[in-house]
């Protein structure tokens, strides 16, 4: 892929178009690393394109996608599939989407396998013991150990829970290169 040409997100990001372009048009290389479309009201058809443009596996690595709490889980779980194979991604920020402990376990299943991610951001999601147990286990089996931070704030985790993840982060920074 060359770069991204245009990205289009009509009012309230109820219509999402991309368009990418030939290969030497105008003799430009764009480069979109950082696409942050959070607050926006975004639907479900909405997250289903944005799904569609990361297949294009585009250089990007950072994907902010808070306040879009009108997202069903079917969606989410689209996007999550995605994050299994690309390789680009290094930040995602989902603060406040009420993904519950069902989002976050789908999230893990992502994470079980990602290499690039660094930095997730999960503030206010509404996930409690069973979706963190999912994460941490997600962060004990996968083999690259690349998540150096984790923000779970405002979620109904115990403090067990917290004092675990916390944990397993720390052990992943001290593994990981600078």
């Amino acid at each position: 892929m060359d770069g991204l040409i245009d990205l289009f997100l009509a009012e309230k990001a109820e219509q999402v178009r991309v368009s990418i372009p030939f290969r030497d048009l105008h003799k430009k290389k764009l480069r979109l690393s950082e696409l942050d479309i959070g607050a926006n009201q975004l639907t479900d058809e909405g997250l289903k394109s944005v799904a569609r443009f990361l297949r294009l596996n585009p250089p990007l690595e950072y994907l902010g996608l808070s306040q879009n709490a009108a997202v069903d889980l079917t969606s989410w779980c689209e996007l999550f599939n995605i994050l299994k194979d690309k390789a680009a991604i290094s930040h995602l920020l989902l603060d406040e989407n009420k993904l519950g402990n069902e989002g976050a376990k789908r999230l893990a299943d992502a994470l079980c396998v990602n290499g690039s991610l660094r930095k997730v951001d999960l503030d206010w999601n509404e996930i409690g013991d069973e979706g963190g147990l999912a994460l941490a286990d997600a962060l004990t089996s996968n083999p690259h150990r690349s998540l150096v931070h984790l923000s779970l704030d405002g979620n109904k985790l115990s403090i067990g829970v917290k004092k675990e993840l916390n944990a397993l982060i720390t052990e992943n920074n001290q593994r990981s290169p600078t």
